[in-house]
């Protein structure tokens, strides 16, 4: 039994003596691996940075890595190089962790000494785990900066953390800055974001976000003070179909700018059903596109009218080239959708929705025949729309309230208890527009 507790011993005092080596290892791979992966998933994308370990020193407690990233559009602009992270890391029986700064980067280091003199406010700070993944706190201390004439900019403290599992598939990520003010011209104050989400390829994702900004203030001749400022966003993902369903709600508490106020403004926009595989082919060509364009622009020599003159020409044969895909994204059941829609304004409160989808596949070629035969858009679109105007908002109503094309029965709007009022909707074959039907020509 003795020789048995003291072989279990050895083995625990060996365990605990390589576990740093084992650990520094372990990160290392993972680490090289992932890298290789991030850089293949978006090795054709110019708006990604290329991430690169240029340098990995690995001893038995500790590592020091030398991380460079390099935005490949970036590049074609002066006096923008590749960003230098370097990394030092213990490591532990259990874990490692480390902490990174930006010092080997000439311009942030002569920012720092010239305008903080010396005392970097960034912090970054991570924590491997070998069973839960990756935890970074990024945090920002108060600073103050000033310009030649003594005006001052106010960076309030804020902080990142962010989370995530072994495969960097599962993401959580939660931020909160106090704010930043430039006094006597804006203040931005009390700003959070959360988000968790779960990476499906590199343009889809499943999961929820959020952002908040307590208040704005521009105190400029017009003063504009916003208060409460909400988005959240939902990213549903299904994936037995292979769409994607993405929700969009915002919300303002009020809005006061001089003597004109407008509170508890609401509204959401929704995209529904979009075809994931169109989806992706249309911005693998924008993609495509774009690159093509920075690779032209950048051949220019600094000379802003050729540069301009290409980049007219390009977006123009871009144009056409992305409207000739989009119609991969044109398939049944898409919906767009505005709802929600609410504020409070002296005149009295608005309120509103809108939806229009697609009853079958469609192309542009489709589009076109539909302008020669209008009475088929009840079998290709669903729609409905509904709004309430306060009767005083708006001064000549005449347009509104009288037939303006061949078919209408009604106006736009009806006036109803004191409110304009619209209602439109397509069912059983019909447009309907405020109860009547709309005889499509």
């Amino acid at each position: 039994m003795k020789k048995a507790l003291l072989g279990l011993f050895i083995i625990i005092v060996i365990c605990a003596i390589s576990a740093p080596f084992v650990n520094g290892l372990i990160l290392e791979n993972i680490l090289r691996s992932q890298v290789e992966k991030y850089n293949e998933l978006y090795a054709e994308h110019s708006f990604y940075p290329d991430i690169e370990i240029t340098n990995y020193h690995r001893s038995y407690g500790s590592s020091e890595i030398e991380w460079t990233m390099t935005v490949p559009y970036l590049q074609t602009l002066d006096d923008v190089g590749p960003i230098v992270l370097v990394e030092k890391a213990q490591h532990g029986v259990f874990g490692i962790t480390s902490t990174t700064h930006l010092n080997r980067n000439s311009g942030y280091s002569d920012f720092i000494r010239e305008n903080l003199n010396g005392e970097d406010p960034l912090s970054i700070s991570s924590r491997y785990g070998l069973f839960r993944g990756l935890t970074t706190t990024i945090a920002l201390e108060q600073l103050e900066l000033h310009d030649d004439e003594n005006n001052s900019m106010i960076v309030n403290p804020g902080e990142l953390v962010i989370r995530a599992d072994r495969s960097l598939a599962n993401i959580r990520t939660d931020a909160t800055f106090a704010g930043i003010s430039v006094p006597g011209a804006f203040e931005i104050k009390g700003i959070e974001l959360h988000s968790n989400i779960k990476l499906i390829s590199r343009l889809i994702v499943d999961g929820t976000s959020s952002v908040s900004i307590e208040q704005i203030n521009i105190e400029d001749r017009d003063a504009v003070a916003i208060s409460s400022l909400k988005g959240e966003s939902t990213f549903d993902f299904d994936e037995a179909n292979n769409k994607l369903s993405m929700q969009a709600k915002y919300s303002v508490a009020q809005i006061v700018a001089d003597d004109n106020k407008v509170d508890d403004v609401r509204i959401s926009f929704g995209i529904n059903q979009l075809d994931v595989a169109g989806f992706e082919a249309v911005y693998a060509v924008y993609t495509n596109l774009i690159n093509d364009l920075l690779a032209n622009v950048a051949t220019t020599q600094n000379d802003p009218e050729r540069a301009k003159e290409m980049m007219e020409k390009e977006m123009a044969l871009a144009g056409i080239r992305l409207v000739a895909e989009a119609e991969k994204l044109l398939k049944k059941d898409l919906q767009i959708e505005i709802s929600n829609l609410h504020l409070v304004l002296p005149q009295g409160v608005v309120v509103g929705d809108l939806s229009i989808g697609l009853k079958q596949d469609m192309t542009m070629v489709s589009f076109i025949s539909l302008s020669q035969q209008p009475k088929k858009l009840v079998e290709v679109f669903s729609f409905a729309s509904n709004m309430s105007l306060p009767v005083g908002l708006i001064p000549n109503q005449d347009n509104l309230l009288s037939p303006i094309f061949p078919g209408m029965q009604t106006g736009l709007f009806e006036e109803v208890g004191g409110k304009l009022v619209h209602k439109a909707e397509i069912t059983d074959h019909q447009l309907l527009l405020n109860g009547k039907e709309f005889q499509l020509r």
